[in-house]
């Protein structure tokens, strides 16, 4: 479950409003073809979330429909490795519902692309495998850049020492810095640098 404290508010409106206004198209009226669940308005897309008895359908489809939407940004931008730190696409899928469910009169299609832009800070340029960090009963898969942005940012906040060194590497230390954004964020504290964690901590003020 993605928290309610993650959203951006009045950040993710003006970002969406930037994204809608700046969009190229093949008309002069700034229409374009969009297909697949990208071409719902997130009114219609939270309608069907809610309507099934766990909306996992809605989430698998989203899910699968930012995979390719995330494979062309990756193909398609320049010294572009991956373009988002969330390996999860179903998690990706969760917080745009989130922001859809705040933002109905949006096309979906521009809510995916906001969350993408919003990581732009700590997209990876350079060819890096995804590892698998484990915490109890629990694992996430994380590229290694993203894993030193993760304690950079940590130590920026005051939680890992200032000298500490982003290295990469998940220990006890970077676990519990985590833990302790977690728990002053309000997040499930896991430890773990999940979605929700991702995204509050790199993309949200």
């Amino acid at each position: 479950m993605i928290p309610r404290r993650m959203t951006r508010g009045a950040c993710i409106a003006a970002s969406l409003a930037v994204i809608a206004s700046t969009a190229n198209a093949a008309t002069e009226d700034g229409q374009f073809a969009v297909r697949g669940l990208g071409s719902l308005t997130c009114a219609a897309l939270v309608d069907a979330a809610t309507s099934e008895a766990d909306g996992s359908q809605s989430i698998t489809l989203l899910a699968n429909w930012i995979a390719g939407y995330l494979s062309h940004v990756n193909r398609s931008t320049e010294t572009m490795f991956d373009a988002v730190p969330v390996q999860d696409n179903r998690a990706l899928a969760g917080i745009v519902t989130r922001i859809c469910a705040e933002n109905p009169d949006q096309m979906t299609e521009a809510v995916v692309a906001t969350v993408v832009s919003a990581f732009g800070d700590v997209s990876v340029g350079v060819a890096s495998d995804a590892v698998e960090i484990r915490a109890e009963d629990r694992a996430v898969l994380v590229r290694q850049p993203v894993l030193v942005a993760v304690q950079q940012r940590l130590a920026e906040l005051g939680h890992l020492p200032s000298d500490a060194v982003a290295d990469g590497v998940f220990g006890p230390q970077t676990q519990r810095g985590l833990e302790q954004f977690q728990s002053q964020r309000g997040l499930t504290v896991n430890g773990l640098p999940d979605a929700a964690t991702l995204f509050s901590l790199f993309a949200t003020s």
